[in-house]
């Protein structure tokens, strides 16, 4: 009898001390992970700021015009950045610098999605504007007005993947691929979203009946906002990235590569295009950093908009 309960008591203690090493492992993998990001991030800033430093004159770009040298903190991060003046539509564009990244989410962040598996990226500089494009952007370029909530300072909505892909060809412009748009979204930060852990509706519009985590309900605007009239600027000077109206992507979707990529633009065919950021009538996780949506080009819906790039 006691032999048997020694024996168990040794299978016992073998299995607490594998649980433990086990917890252990994880521990030290999740740290390794974070020094990492955490080195990376400290790397770019640093070429970053010599880069801004050095520059006599900052990079041209046909078609824009320079307006200024802009610094963002959000979230304990800086970032300082060139901005310019899109000739033909007056948008503010800023340059993000480029530099490598985790996309996706982690497996620890709350209702993450199933295709959100975390891998390297690397993107180049370009211009993006700091805003959705609005309806007086969308005028001027297009001469019509397609939105179902009509007001010159909200985002144009209720327009085809193909309709924002010729409203970029009138302008000279293009859509950002999808990791061009989660890293000027995340802007070096690794939470849920740009802003921290959680969002609220003071500063993002989404559907407030569902907020993120299980915290208390809050209010359901039922319609857009004017672009930049809510707090919620990242650590790139963006706005509304979280939230209004999902934005289109220049990707078909598809599941993440399982290697690291520079610049990636998608699988070259496919029959449903990405879509990013949520909007004013999705719940709050809908709104993170790492989601991903998609509907076929030719789909509309007055919950759907977009933001532009440069060319290259």
């Amino acid at each position: 009898m006691s032999r048997t309960y020694s024996t168990t008591r040794r299978i016992k203690i073998i299995f607490f001390i594998f649980a433990l090493l086990m917890i252990a492992g994880m521990c030290i993998f999740r740290w390794i992970e974070h020094v990492g990001y955490v080195q990376a991030f400290a790397e770019a800033s640093q070429k970053t700021a010599a880069i801004l430093g050095s520059e006599a004159q900052p990079p041209n770009y046909p078609g824009f015009t320079y307006l200024r040298k802009a610094t963002y903190s959000c979230m304990g991060i800086t970032n300082t950045v060139h901005e310019y003046q899109h000739e033909l539509t007056g948008m503010e564009f800023v340059l993000i610098p480029g530099g490598t990244f985790m996309m996706g989410s982690t497996v620890l962040e709350p209702e993450r999605g199933v295709d959100e598996a975390q891998h390297e990226v690397t993107v180049s500089p370009f211009l993006i504007s700091k805003t959705e494009v609005t309806q007086a952007m969308w005028y001027k370029v297009m001469r019509s007005h397609p939105s179902s909530f009509q007001g010159l300072h909200l985002p144009v909505e209720s327009i085809t993947w193909y309709e924002a892909m010729s409203f970029c060809e009138k302008a000279g412009l293009t859509l950002p691929t999808e990791a061009q748009w989660e890293f000027s979204c995340r802007a070096w930060t690794q939470t849920p979203f740009n802003l921290g852990p959680n969002i609220t509706i003071n500063q993002v519009n989404y559907n407030g009946c569902y907020p993120y985590l299980g915290t208390h309900e809050e209010l359901y605007r039922l319609k857009t906002v004017p672009v930049a009239s809510l707090p919620n600027i990242n650590g790139y000077g963006l706005f509304d990235t979280h939230g209004n109206v999902w934005e289109w992507c220049l990707d078909w979707y598809n599941d993440y590569p399982t290697k690291p990529t520079v610049d990636p633009k998608g699988p070259n065919s496919g029959s449903r295009k990405v879509v990013r950021g949520g909007s004013w009538n999705y719940a709050a996780l809908d709104s993170r950093s790492a989601e991903r949506c998609h509907w076929g080009p030719d789909f509309r819906s007055d919950f759907v908009g977009f933001r532009v790039c440069n060319r290259e």
